[in-house]
């Protein structure tokens, strides 16, 4: 962007958009920013995954779920302040209990046997070998099973506590007006100033994004349900020390009464008067307040031991990993872990069988949306004025026989992190944009399957169409390179 001349920067270079389509075998790239892979994990790594990580996430958001589900089908008004909520928790509840169900089915847990008993096999034919990874593996093991309780309660406090019940989420962004509520070294009158910008700051935070969509019933049930998972769950040693006076002195039930009932983050006007007039004094003697302040104390005690466990393990795991290189060295070609930095993936356009299903073909068209509709499910909702356009037929330069392309598969390498990613032709012209997986590719973490791993992509001609037809976006339309 040149300021001077309020001209937005304009690239050398910048892709073109095809409208000619494709067909099943055409070559397809994408380049994106996937977040994290392992998949050089033990079959240790693996059984703590399907054992242990997995399904404890699945257990959690399953009642999350539940709790939110009931309430929502029981007031409407309910319903719309938790459906974009129920369905990030639903999201990545679906994937983990994919994860599980692939991973079991593609036997990842016994490859990996495999190839540690080869490697077992061929460390004992050398003695220099046997003298540099005879113990990596009885190490690895150790530290993954002596970590099982370490990492179930991390998960617990990410899962039921800060991402549970939304008034501990929300408790925490008050943390830096209590840091500098305080901080006694500040001068006055900064101290002052600091304080009126964060609390303006939380006042727009808490009318604008949090109360509108926050029930306090819905949340209170949350509260006592996940807590109660929590205490009954974890090790004691793993609990917050506001458990031991619960203990003692309540039912969770009654302790989330005076919370909810006397907290100043469960009321707009309590809060409000507190923002208006911050006392150190209130906040250190609210209930909310000390639940999040004992919960989130515990949990750096706790990530700090989970923490040093991870480097240990990482360190036994890339000696694991030289040692499979040295023996694969001339019959595999390794690629590093993605880590959130730009990829490259390169593949073709693929049809599709699930595992003891039918063949599916590789793309899909507007009039397959317009067959699944149903009212009855949010889902399944379709646009009037995206009827409309269908009824009419009014598709303009993007349709193929008469119909609108959708979306199409591809058996590109993608995992979390790449949607929003383009897709190449052979030609280096964006075909479609990445959204999704399939449900075989949910364990793509942890492994990839080139025959079950699906990439799914809108079709570019159904965002032009949308840009064009749906939205009159002729601006938009008139400064892209369409070939």
């Amino acid at each position: 962007y040149n300021k001077r001349k309020n001209v937005p920067y304009t690239p050398k270079y910048f892709l073109p958009i095809s409208n000619k389509g494709y067909k099943e075998g055409d070559f397809t790239m994408s380049i994106g920013f996937p977040g994290n892979t392992d998949r050089f994990m033990t079959s240790y790594g693996v059984q703590q995954v399907l054992d242990l990580i997995s399904p404890t996430i699945v257990r959690i958001r399953d009642i999350k779920l539940s709790i939110l589900k009931r309430n929502m089908q029981a007031d409407s008004i309910i319903d719309l302040m938790y459906k974009s909520k129920y369905n990030i928790i639903s999201n990545y509840w679906k994937y983990y209990m994919g994860q599980i169900e692939v991973m079991n089915r593609l036997k990842v847990m016994e490859t990996k046997r495999a190839l540690e008993n080869d490697f077992t096999k061929w460390i004992n034919e050398d003695i220099q070998r046997k003298n540099e990874y005879r113990n990596v593996l009885l190490n690895i093991q150790k530290i993954i099973s002596e970590s099982n309780q370490l990492r179930k309660a991390v998960i617990y406090y990410n899962e039921a506590g800060f991402n549970g019940p939304e008034i501990i989420s929300f408790i925490l962004k008050f943390d830096s007006l209590y840091n500098i509520m305080n901080n006694n070294n500040l001068p006055n009158e900064l101290k002052k100033s600091m304080i009126t910008d964060q609390a303006t700051k939380l006042k727009y935070f808490a009318s604008n994004y949090f109360f509108p969509s926050y029930d306090i019933k819905v949340d209170k049930e949350l509260f006592i349900t996940l807590f109660q998972m929590m205490y009954n769950n974890l090790l004691q040693q793993y609990h917050p020390d506001i458990f031991t006076e619960l203990s003692k002195n309540y039912t969770f039930a009654l302790f989330a009464d005076e919370l909810f009932n006397n907290s100043i983050f469960t009321s707009k006007d309590k809060l409000y008067n507190f923002l208006n007039n911050p006392l150190l004094s209130t906040l250190e003697n609210d209930l909310g307040f000390k639940v999040t302040q004992s919960l989130y104390s515990k949990y750096k005690e706790i990530y700090k031991s989970y923490y040093n466990t991870t480097i240990s393990l990482n360190n036994e795991e890339r000696k694991f990993l030289a040692g499979i290189r040295e023996m694969l060295k001339n019959t595999y070609i390794f690629y590093p872990d993605a880590n959130s930095t730009m990829r490259l993936t390169y593949g073709k356009i693929a049809n599709y069988t699930p595992i003891g299903g039918l063949p599916l073909t590789f793309f899909t068209t507007l009039d397959d949306m317009i067959a699944r509709e149903n009212p009855n499910d949010p889902d399944f909702i379709i646009d009037p004025h995206l009827k409309k356009l269908y009824n009419q037929k009014d598709f303009g330069i993007y349709a193929v026989d008469g119909k609108l392309p959708l979306c199409f598969i591809s058996d590109l390498d993608v995992i979390g992190g790449c949607s929003g990613a383009p897709i190449l032709n052979g030609d280096g012209e964006i075909i479609g944009i990445v959204f999704d997986i399939n449900w075989e590719a949910t364990s793509s973490q942890y492994t990839f399957d080139k025959e079950q791993t699906r990439c799914i992509a809108t079709d570019i001609r159904f965002v032009l169409f949308y840009l064009d037809k749906y939205l009159n976006a002729k601006n938009i339309i008139n400064e892209l390179k369409i070939v």
